[in-house]
């Protein structure tokens, strides 16, 4: 990446408030309003266009305009720090930047006094890495004191602070390794649908169990960690009642120490992502709700949240408007969501959001009866194969033979019967409920009739009951809701009409 473009992309990554202040610092600091017009000119091109700039700005040569453009970087970058120095890791950060600098000049008291701020305020928020680097500078200062007895006591009392900080270090890093673990083992396996692809996990989280330490539960990162990997465990397994044991123990957790959530923006809206499905698992749609308004809150805050973080919770609250037929908040969640989008530099998703996103919009349209719409960014994720999760990728090939299905394509249906069971297959991904429609749409094709009997429908609706009522294949509606679909054609109804009668 060239450094043009680098400086354009951080331009186009800051908020209206960044731009704002930073526009405020170069009028303070710079009576050159040449730097002021190279930033408003960057910020106002939707693609990087530099000879369009250079048009605005001539510059006397390629190195004046490349100092230029490296100042401004440069100066973005200072203006962003300064302007997030009123989160704690900034003001810890801050605090011990000034302790090295009086402590070069040899102003040890000073020094001390700024090296105790730092450490209150980083017990405050349990930041053990922060904790460890003021012990070191505590143990600084302490080998600068007069050699007495007192003070070899001193330095063993440090020693085992040191030491207790290092622990404490250690258990955070086994339990988030242990959350990353299970939490990509998750999103791997996606819905469980089958017995067998839990025993790695079931091996780890019985180790896990026996080796936890209820020492490590002070910390409060230690413990989130801890409670969200042993979440996300149960309802990989679809125990949700047991989730959702973990899930309020860890609201609880954040309700009791709400001042985390200026140091872990990230993990609290990721939390509230999670929540959202939780709640969804057993059906509480006003929890839901209640939910979502907490994360839209906290997203108009004076938090600050990375793209990935605020993507996926904005895709999971359009999946909780899909999963209650609340089409209304969901066409203005997408319009947001591609508002969003905009404000993006380069792919405006990863590969796991894009794929999410997607799925999620593509299953809206069909429910709304827009099947066109629906099979254009189907086709998305097949095309693009968006394979982040192999079991929502391999569901859009089942998904693309229903949507052909509602559009009457009779004569590419067989083709892609053909190919999609072979794929499945393939990739050990045909399971029973899918076979079932799969099956029963060859069938309807081999008649040659246009129209399908309301008791082949019917006939239909019996065999998905019986297989659902295995948990691993109830776990397809999860992807698509079958039964609603085969109601819709018994009552020769709408999906969403169907929908909306089966949730009040």
């Amino acid at each position: 990446m060239t450094p043009s473009k680098d400086l354009f992309e951080l331009v186009k990554s800051m908020t209206k408030a960044e731009k704002g202040y930073v526009k405020k610092r170069l009028s303070v600091f710079h009576t050159n309003s040449q730097n002021q017009r190279l930033f408003e000119l960057i910020d106002s091109q939707r693609e990087y266009n530099e000879s369009l700039i250079r048009d605005e700005l001539p510059f006397h040569s390629n190195n004046q305009f490349a100092v230029a453009k490296n100042y401004l970087y440069q100066f973005i970058l200072e203006s962003l720090e300064t302007y997030f120095k009123h989160t704690p890791l900034q003001k810890i950060k801050s605090l011990l930047n000034s302790v090295q600098i009086l402590s070069d000049k040899g102003l040890n008291e000073q020094a001390l006094k700024t090296v105790e701020k730092a450490k209150r305020l980083s017990n405050k928020y349990q930041l053990n890495k922060q904790l460890l680097e003021i012990a070191d500078w505590e143990m600084v200062f302490l080998m600068n004191k007069n050699q007495s007895k007192e003070i070899f006591t001193e330095i063993q009392h440090q020693n085992n602070e040191v030491k207790k900080i290092i622990s404490r270090i250690e258990a955070e890093a086994q339990a988030k390794y242990l959350h990353n673990y299970v939490r990509n083992k998750h999103l791997v396996i996606g819905m469980l649908r089958a017995e067998d692809e839990m025993q790695e996990l079931n091996t780890l989280f019985k180790e896990y169990k026996g080796k936890r330490s209820t020492k490590t539960q002070a910390n409060f990162l230690t413990t989130y960690y801890h409670l969200f990997s042993a979440a996300i465990y149960y309802f990989t397994n679809n125990d949700f009642k047991q989730c959702y044991q973990f899930a309020l123990q860890i609201e609880n957790l954040w309700n009791t120490h709400a001042h985390q959530i200026e140091v872990y923006p990230n993990l609290y809206l990721n939390f509230l992502t999670r929540k959202m499905l939780f709640d969804e698992r057993l059906n509480q749609k006003d929890k839901i709700y209640h939910t979502i308004q907490k994360g839209m809150l906290a997203l108009q805050g004076r938090y600050t949240f990375d793209i990935k973080t605020k993507s996926v919770f904005y895709i999971f609250v359009l999946g909780m408007y899909m999963q209650y037929a609340d089409y209304k908040n969901g066409l203005k969640i997408i319009e947001s969501i591609e508002q969003f989008r905009k404000t993006l530099v380069g792919k405006s998703f990863a590969d796991s959001e894009e794929q999410l996103y997607k799925v999620t919009v593509s299953d809206i349209y069909f429910e709304m009866g827009n099947f066109k719409k629906s099979n254009l960014v189907l086709n998305e994720i097949i095309d693009n194969k968006l394979r982040y999760r192999e079991d929502i990728y391999c569901f859009a090939f089942v998904k693309s033979i229903l949507i052909h299905y509602e559009l009457a394509h009779y004569d590419i249906l067989p083709y892609k019967i053909k190919t999609t069971l072979a794929f499945l297959r393939k990739q050990k991904r045909l399971h029973a409920s899918e076979y079932l429609i799969i099956h029963f749409i060859r069938e309807q094709l081999k008649t040659g009739n246009a129209s399908v009997s309301t008791k082949a429908y019917k006939h239909l609706k019996t065999q998905l009951e019986e297989v659902l009522k295995n948990p691993y294949e109830k776990n397809s509606l999860n992807y698509f809701n079958f039964l609603v679909w085969v109601e819709a054609k018994i009552q020769k109804n709408t999906f969403e009409e169907v929908k909306l009668k089966t949730l009040s």
